[in-house]
């Protein structure tokens, strides 16, 4: 377990999401000398055996093999590095790998992945509750929106409402988060919500690009080719002028 306190904890569910929303930030808050700590709560380093039909999808969509877990938390703690963060990683396994007392998926398909939490995974709340209680101290926590309804986000946010409450600021799931109204959904009533755009300098950019691009297993099922993803990674930078956190506005700001 990582030591702390820290100045912040992101949460993010997958080897990846804290990074592809928050990377800019990340970068800013260290190099003001703050301490980031990104706990990933699914990052379980062995791939379930024997492997069933959607998570052997993944990996070949990913080009990995039974050495996923290993492969992909050594991008991660190269990402963080690029951030100056400090990686702490779980041993949930992903949805996609999840399955119930027979052996059967909980989610078949991708689709299903973004579908209704299955009554087999509720008891993963407390769980996650109970990992997130045992983190370091941190002086400002961020947890997934849950843009785009991807289950793991949806259970990471819900086990840090109850584990952190109030205090608890939003991220933009990215990319699931370029449509706009699956934000505008998650934030209703507007009134009920307040916003922070975290601005980015140049530095801020390349450390946020080099970061995601450390995700070799990712970005391409992400994005298609450098040159897609620079261009969709700065056309929504400009668009919200930097990376977007929101809050219940009844917590403050």
């Amino acid at each position: 377990m990582a030591q702390g306190p820290y100045d912040c904890l992101y949460l993010s569910p997958h080897l990846d999401d804290a990074i592809l929303s928050c990377a800019g930030q990340i970068s800013l808050r260290t190099r003001e000398g703050r301490s980031v700590l990104i706990y990933t709560a699914m990052a379980a380093e062995q791939v379930p055996s024997p492997l069933q039909a959607n998570g052997a999808r993944f990996l070949k969509l990913c080009g990995l093999g039974p050495d996923a877990g290993r492969v992909r938390r050594a991008e991660d703690a190269r990402a963080c590095a690029r951030v100056g963060a400090k990686p702490d990683h779980g041993d949930l396994p992903e949805a996609v790998y999840r399955c119930d007392a027979s052996g059967r998926e909980l989610y078949p398909t991708h689709e299903s992945l973004f579908e209704a939490i299955r009554p087999e995974d509720e008891g993963l709340m407390d769980r996650l509750a109970r990992s997130f209680g045992a983190l370091p101290r941190a002086a400002a926590v961020f947890a997934p929106l849950g843009a785009g309804g991807h289950v793991d986000h949806v259970l990471v946010r819900r086990a840090a409402e109850q584990v952190f409450g109030a205090g608890l600021s939003y991220y933009e799931d990215y990319p699931y988060a370029v449509c706009r109204d699956v934000v505008r959904r998650l934030t209703q009533p507007r009134r009920a919500w307040s916003t922070v755009v975290v601005k980015l300098d140049a530095g801020a950019r390349r450390a946020r690009a080099a970061a995601i691009l450390e995700y070799a297993s990712q970005w391409p099922m992400l994005f298609g080719s450098r040159a897609a993803f620079r261009w969709r990674d700065g056309w929504r930078l400009w668009l919200h002028g930097g990376e977007r956190l929101w809050r219940r506005a009844s917590s403050g700001s």
